[in-house]
């Protein structure tokens, strides 16, 4: 029997120009159409007397950042039947100008930065006047909405205690995040009804399949590396491995649970990694580890407990650093559940037991200690407002770091987080000075709660992960209006903010 191998039909050029056609990148993101903000303020004292502000708005990258392609491992899951509301439906107003700075590759300001406090926020989800938290307006339904002429307006109204002090800079964010708040300074409360501020996460196909610590995601490369200590033949080696993951190129070879490995390189261990139980963060392109107990009541820090930390980059470079205990305090076991943020280390005093530290972990967040790296100082912080022993306000003594409110929500990379958990969420800034102490270091309160992903790792602008699983970061700012004169309001005058957003598509 003759059998025919059928070839590729080679074209002609004059064949090949006549029957091409123009290729559209199947990668291409969204770009939010143009919205244009301007915002009104109206103080009015006892008598009547009003005092009007009124400024326009600049757009964020934040929505067009939140947008960003992530091919199979995550899609938006926002109402695309009520876009405007859901990512633009709360509202924010610090004691600080933000910068209006565009990048090179148009990225602004997204984030709330280190340093900056929050005087009031709203959201749609709030239309009833709140009981202990000054910070929260109200929303004013009947005076809001969609309006004939195409705008969409937002009023919300602070009686006289609420929403003091300076107010030098409005922003919109999602509705869900402007009710959690960046932080209740004034009150030192938090709302019974409480928010989550990972519902936009976006609809995640789990990946899984990569041994080690995960790392370095890169969404245009499609990659992301990872680092194992495996015993070979009875000795400890570290490993770092790259694979392709399908977010712009897709190789169809790669599962769900067994990714394609691309690359494995052998890395160098000391004899602290290769006898250390360890918790690592991803920093981005780099991985920083970090030597933890396992033991409840173990040996104490700069006694009979030695501080490292690790930082592995995608190179292989592995790089070790000691850390000595400067904060004063003899009772201090390490860094254990620690936030690696920037030049700052955020840490609470955690006891684990075995290789299930990260989720089965007795957590004590009743005060919370920041390092700085480049000085090597620590601060200590108490997280105030009525803790108890064992329940209380912000967190306490108990099982999982997600029940103390100490998972990794977001950071800035400036020295200010958000964590979250089941009950306690809070905003902690390394900048801000204590207005009791004037140290700095702060602690405060927000009206989330969520536990449901984990600690949230950075990857790029707002896209952050866990293991291999991308997720998206509401936690933005999307609009910056920084007031042409501060307002100061105190508590002999209400105050109403009328935010109204006008739409026009791009030319």
């Amino acid at each position: 029997m003759k059998i025919v191998r059928l070839k590729p039909l080679k074209l002609s050029n004059a064949v090949r120009a006549k029957d091409s056609i123009k290729s559209t990148p199947v990668s291409n993101t969204p770009k939010p159409m143009k919205i244009h903000g301007h915002t009104t303020i109206i103080l009015t004292d006892g008598d009547g007397n009003e005092e009007i502000h009124e400024d326009d708005n600049m757009m964020t990258s934040a929505l067009e950042e939140y947008f960003a392609n992530c091919g199979f491992l995550n899609y938006p899951n926002n109402d695309q039947n009520n876009m405007v509301q859901e990512l633009l439906g709360g509202i924010m107003g610090f004691d600080t100008a933000l910068s209006e700075t565009v990048d090179a590759s148009g990225h602004t300001l997204t984030k709330v930065p280190a340093g900056v406090n929050m005087t009031f926020n709203g959201s749609i989800l709030n239309t009833t006047l709140a009981s202990g938290v000054t910070e929260i307006g109200t929303y004013v339904a009947d005076q809001s909405g969609w309006k004939d002429d195409g705008s969409f307006v937002q009023t919300y109204d602070f009686s006289m205690e609420q929403g003091n002090g300076t107010i030098a800079c409005v922003c919109l964010c999602g509705k869900n995040y402007g009710y959690a708040g960046e932080g209740n300074k004034a009150s030192g409360q938090r709302l019974s009804t409480k928010y989550s501020i990972s519902n936009l996460c976006g609809t995640v196909t789990a990946h899984s399949g990569i041994p080690g610590y995960v790392f370095n995601v890169d969404l245009e490369g499609s990659t992301v590396h990872s680092f194992s200590i495996e015993t070979v033949d009875g000795v400890k080696k570290g490993f770092l491995r790259q694979y392709r993951l399908p977010i712009s190129i897709i190789n169809v070879k790669g599962t769900r649970t067994a990714p394609i490995k691309l690359s494995e390189v052998e890395v160098t261990l000391d004899d602290q990694i290769k006898s250390a139980n360890l918790l690592t963060q991803s920093l981005g392109d780099k991985l920083v580890l970090w030597n933890i107990h396992i033991q409840h009541g173990g040996p104490k820090w700069g006694t009979n407990w030695t501080q490292y930390i690790w930082e592995l980059t995608p190179d292989g470079t592995l790089t070790k650093e000691t850390i000595e205990n400067t904060s004063g305090s003899s009772d201090l076991y390490g860094l254990q559940a620690a936030i690696f943020d920037g030049d700052y280390v955020f840490f609470v005093t955690a006891y684990g037991y075995g290789e299930a530290f990260v989720n089965d972990v007795t957590v004590d967040s009743r005060k919370v200690y920041i390092l700085k790296r480049s000085t090597g100082a620590i601060t200590t912080i108490d997280n105030p407002s009525g803790v108890s022993a064992h329940g209380g306000q912000y967190g306490s003594w108990t099982q999982a770091r997600h029940l103390a409110g100490w998972l990794l929500y977001h950071s800035t990379g400036d020295g200010r987080i958000v964590t979250y958990g089941d009950n306690y969420s809070m905003m902690v800034d390394a900048v801000a000075e204590n207005p009791t102490t004037h140290v700095a270091g702060v602690v405060y309160p927000t009206n989330a709660s969520n536990a449901t992903i984990g600690n949230l790792e950075p990857v790029d602008k707002l896209i952050r992960h866990v293991g291999a699983n991308l997720y998206r970061d509401q936690g933005y700012i999307a609009t910056i209006n920084n007031l042409s004169t501060p307002v100061v309001k105190d508590n002999t005058r209400t105050m109403r903010v009328i935010y109204r957003l006008t739409f026009e598509e791009e030319e």
